[in-house]
C-alpha cells in the first residue's frame, strides 16, 4: 500500500508500460530522454494542468 494514499502500489515493469502504450496506439519509441514510464509521467503532468477556457459567458437577458 502507498502510505500517502492508502492505494495499492503499482509494480509494473518497463515492458508492462510498453505494452500499455501499444494498446493506446502509442507504439513508437518515446522521445529522448524519456523511457516508456517517463513518457507517461511527462504526459500526465501536462494533462493535469489543462483547463478548458470557454471564453466569456453569454450576455445577460
Amino acid at each position: 500500500m502507498d502510505r500517502h494514499t492508502d492505494a495499492p502500489r503499482s509494480h509494473l515493469e518497463e515492458s508492462d508500460y510498453a505494452l500499455a502504450l501499444t494498446e493506446l496506439g502509442m507504439e513508437v519509441d518515446p522521445p529522448r530522454p524519456y523511457s516508456q514510464s517517463g513518457r507517461l509521467v511527462h504526459l500526465a503532468g501536462g494533462l493535469g494542468g489543462f483547463k478548458v477556457d470557454y471564453g466569456p459567458g453569454p450576455a445577460g437577458p
